[in-house]
């Protein structure tokens, strides 16, 4: 059974993770594009955040990204390319 939600709490649930790894200065402007209605936007940011400050981000973030998310096709090659930029997280 696949958990629906809206990209609003996915988001919330997707920036959360990344924090674990990214300082929540770095992540200010994802947090505030998601205050202000854009969730997908959100998540773009707070991939950068991650890419620029050397984070890794465990293979389970990268897949609720790409699934937990509907993405347009030229966003989807976005996020794909700033994700493989970014560093595994080791198991």
């Amino acid at each position: 059974m696949t958990l629906m939600t809206d990209p609003m709490t996915t988001s919330r649930g997707i920036l959360k993770l990344i924090s674990e790894s990214v300082s929540e200065a770095d992540l200010a402007r994802a947090y505030s594009t998601l205050e202000l209605g854009y969730p997908r936007d959100a998540i773009f940011y707070a991939l950068v955040a991650a890419r620029d400050s050397g984070a890794s981000i465990s293979s389970g973030v990268r897949e609720l990204i790409l699934t937990g998310i509907s993405w347009p096709e030229d966003e989807l090659k976005d996020i794909n390319s700033t994700l493989n930029d970014i560093l595994f997280l080791a198991s």
